[in-house]
Parts: C-alpha cells; sequence; structure tokens
C-alpha cells in the first residue's frame, strides 16, 4: 500500500478518506465489507459522488475503532 499522507482539506470527503487510511483499510477492503465496487468507494473520496447509507455506516465504524 502508498504511504499515506493525511489530506488538510476541509471537505467532508477529505475527512472520509482519513478515517479510512487512519484505520489502514484500503478502497477494495471497506468496498467489500458494504458490498461495492472499490471504484465507487474511489468516487466518493473524490467527492463526485455522495456515500451511501450503507458507506457511511462503514466509515462511522472505523471511526469508532480509532477511538476505541
Amino acid at each position: 500500500m502508498a504511504r499515506y499522507r493525511p489530506r488538510k482539506g476541509l471537505h467532508w470527503n477529505d475527512c472520509l478518506t482519513n478515517i479510512r487510511c487512519e484505520a489502514g483499510v484500503s478502497r477494495a477492503e471497506l468496498a467489500a465489507s458494504v458490498g461495492v465496487d472499490p471504484s465507487t468507494v474511489w468516487q466518493v473520496e473524490q467527492g463526485e459522488h455522495g456515500p451511501s447509507q450503507e458507506l457511511l455506516d462503514a466509515y462511522g465504524l472505523l471511526a469508532n475503532q480509532e477511538r476505541g
């Protein structure tokens, strides 16, 4: 996996990317846990599409794991 550099933007998609990367989860792994194509996660993290509720829930689980 490429070295992770946190995004410094304040957009929601930057926050989602940081949550996933800080948890050490690849786009493919996150996509598989929700049942979507990895390109969908990429599009959400680029701000091209809004996330589904299922994908938001998956990011929420990752964020909770980081706090716990």
